[in-house]
Order: structure tokens, then sequence, then C-alpha cells
């Protein structure tokens, strides 16, 4: 694990599916440095590797997010005309996370819903292999502007 200024870093993947025409690209940003501060200008760009019509997944390189943060985000996507499409999730809200593990991670979404699942990569001294833990977040507004937040594992 890598050590910035006395914090602990973690590796994290994001992944979205989300449908796009010729051209269009997939960005991310947040609310902390590493997910460029809400600057339209510095957010991460997102690449496709195996982009189908029945599979349109993007994904960020690999990030470094410091461990114990709350982070909030947001995807949108970039016309041919540079136009911005914003994610539309309910009532305004950003997706919102708190990097509370100590596994590299991968966290996945379906452009426009707030529904995330997450697999934790575990690494083990005696076996060279990745081993992972998947579970999926779903998160629902309630009339009363909670939150109610459901995890299980897949």
């Amino acid at each position: 694990m890598e050590i910035k200024l006395g914090n602990q870093l973690i590796k994290v993947v994001f992944k979205i599916y989300c449908t796009t025409e010729y051209g269009e690209c997939l960005y991310l940003l947040g609310n902390i440095e590493e997910l460029s501060h809400w600057n339209k200008a510095k957010a991460i760009k997102l690449h496709t590797k195996d982009y189908t019509h029945v599979s349109p997944l993007w994904e960020s390189d690999t990030l470094l997010l410091p461990i114990n943060a709350c982070i909030e985000y947001k995807f949108f996507k970039k016309t041919r005309e540079d136009n911005l499409v914003w994610e539309e999730l309910p009532n305004g809200l950003n997706h919102s996370l708190k990097i509370d593990f100590e596994d590299p991670a991968e966290i996945t979404h379906f452009f426009g819903t707030t529904n995330m699942q997450i697999e934790l990569k575990e690494l083990f001294n005696e076996d060279p292999s990745p081993r992972s833990r998947k579970f999926t977040l779903v998160m629902f507004l309630c009339k009363n502007r909670k939150i109610l937040l459901i995890c299980y594992p897949i």
C-alpha cells in the first residue's frame, strides 16, 4: 500500500455502464483533490476496453484515494459538440461513499442510478493470485428524505 504524507491510500477503479454515441466520452469528478475538486477542466476521462451495445462499460485508470475519506462524485458525458450531459440522480444527489475499506476496490455504477456494486480485491501473501469479495449497495431515497442503504453479497 502506498503512503502519502502519513495518510494511507487505497487503489480504486471506477466503472460505469453507460450507452454513448460515437465520439462521446465519459468523465468522473468529485469533491476531493484526487477527483479534481469539481473542476470540469481537470475531470478524469474514462475509457473503454470492450465496449458493446450489450455491455457499454467505461472505467477509470487506477486512482489512489485516501482511506477514511468521505467522497462525493458524479459522472458526465461530453458530446462531439463539447456539450456536457450530467448524470441525473434523484433529487440532484451525487454519488457518495466513505472509503473505509483497505483492499483495492472496483466500484461499478449504472449511469443515472444510485445503485453501485463494490468489489474488494484481497491479496494474500501465501497465494499470489487475487481473491475478491463482491457486494452490491443499493440506495433508496425515502419520502422523508432519508437514505436507506441495503448491502448484500453477490
